[in-house]
Formats: structure tokens, sequence, C-alpha cells
């Protein structure tokens, strides 16, 4: 079988490879460069399912599609689920490799990812989307078993495990290195997968409290947000463009410095507005 996304990487928190308890992969895409997430179809298939199970079960958007073994006894399910917008309909036939979803976090969901399982049920079986717990462990079998799964990355058999953390806000400020491979992270955590090399500079928009003995830089990065360890950035002020006109508004607060009485009064020029006031 095909796997579901084209690129992506193991994401779930209990373990790399499936779910302890029952058998299904979160598979991420945060850091991949995937301009739009498309779930596909394992193999040509009929949708059995597809709607909104936000409210019903946590799963959020979902597709569930039925996939003949050509066998007499039993078939197989392949579950999507946290979609943000499905693309197909029951009772749709979909070939191999066919786009059937768009990837999301709808539902009960800790962050973008698709939650993707396989069932193997008897012939007659037909799933509802209320079919939990036991049912789920009796019937989902490992998905590494059928997919080939050669462009998800499994982390080299790392734990995942995102620590808690506090985040706080950082206004007008960049943060700067001199190191020429500093690692970016899609989280803040040193088991998180790289992002790339930071660039000499990046705007900065939050500092996390430590995870991992680091504290950690939230930066923004071609429209998405990244993480790099404290230790080998500095944090800078973002500088004011030195326009004629501020120029001249930060020479009238310089005389201003020299009243001796209480004080305010506002300067506008071209737009620019900036209100000063000495107490004494």
């Amino acid at each position: 079988m095909k796997q579901p996304i084209e690129k992506g990487y193991i994401t779930q928190l209990s373990n790399v490879g499936s779910h302890v308890g029952y058998k299904a992969w979160d598979i991420g895409w945060i850091s991949l460069g995937n301009q739009v997430p498309y779930l596909l179809a394992v193999e040509n298939a009929t949708v059995m399912l597809a709607g909104d199970f936000t409210k019903s079960t946590g799963a959020g958007n979902q597709v569930v599609l039925e996939i003949d073994s050509f066998d007499p006894n039993w078939k197989y399910l392949a579950r999507y689920v946290h979609n943000k917008q499905n693309l197909v309909k029951k009772g749709d036939k979909v070939l191999r490799g066919q786009r059937v979803a768009i990837g999301g976090n709808t539902g009960n969901s800790f962050g973008p990812h698709v939650h993707f399982e396989i069932w193997k049920v008897p012939r007659n079986f037909v799933f509802t989307g209320y079919n939990y717990v036991a049912t789920r462990k009796k019937y989902t079998v490992e998905p590494n078993s059928l997919v080939n799964f050669d462009n998800i990355d499994q982390r080299f058999g790392k734990k995942l495990i995102l620590n808690k953390y506090s985040e706080t806000p950082l206004v007008n400020t960049k943060a700067t290195t001199e190191a020429t491979s500093l690692n970016m992270r899609d989280y803040p955590s040193l088991a998180s997968l790289s992002a790339g090399a930071m660039p000499l500079d990046l705007e900065a928009v939050a500092k996390t409290s430590k995870v991992h003995g680091y504290e950690w830089i939230k930066c923004k990065y071609k429209g998405r947000y990244v993480y790099v360890a404290s230790n080998w950035i500095k944090l800078v002020p973002l500088t004011i463009p030195t326009t004629p006109e501020i120029i001249e508004i930060i020479k009238e607060v310089e005389v201003i410095k020299e009243v001796e009485k209480p004080f305010k009064e506002t300067f506008e020029r071209n737009g620019l507005k900036v209100t000063v006031e000495k107490v004494v």
C-alpha cells in the first residue's frame, strides 16, 4: 500500500511507531515544507464514511476507506482522522494515490497531524464512526506491516516527548547567531525534527521556560514558527527607522527634557504621532 501522505514524521507522544494499546500512527508535516498536506488513498477503495465527528467522538473530520482484500472473509479499512477538510464523500470510488483529504488539527488533537489507522475486519463490518476502545484494539493492525513508509521519518528510534513549557512574549526583538549550523526545531525539544540551519537573524516572538535544560526562542521563519536554543543566540531590540520625521521629533523631545515644569504635548509629522509627558 502507498503511504497516506507524501512526506512526514512520527509525532505521537507515547513512542515511536504505533500507539500503546492500539495500533495507529500519528504523522506530522510542519517543518517539511508541504505547502498543502494532502492525504492520499493508500489503495484503490470505496469511501465508507466521511464527515465531521468533532462533537461525537473528538475525531474531527475523518475519512474511512474500504479496501478489498480479495478474500471472502475479511477486508481492510483505512482511517484518516483530524483532517482540515475532507475531499471525498461516502460512496465515492477512489484510486491509489488520489487525494482524499487535507491534513489538519480538528477534534481532540495536540497539533497538526493525521491520525492514521489500518483495520482488518469481517467482510460485513460497517464502520459508523462510533466503534471505539475494544473494537479498535480488536481490529487495528500495525500500519507498517502493510504500508511502505519510506518517506516517513521515524526519528531513528528516539522517543518524542513534548514537555510542558510556558512562553513569554518578545516584542520588537530579533534573534541573531554567529553559528553556521545552529538547528532550528519544529518543537522546543532536542528530540524534535530539524527545520534546517538558522540564518543570521530571525524575528523573535517569544522565549520559553526551560525544556531539556535550554530556554528556547520562538521565531518566525518563512511564514511559520521555529525554535532555537538560546545558548547560541543573542536577542537584539529591533531598531526604529531613522526617517527625517522621526529625527525631527527626537530633537523636539530633547528640548522638552530641559523643561522644569509639568508638560504634555503631542507631535505629529506626516502621520507619525508621539505624545510626550514630563511630570515634575
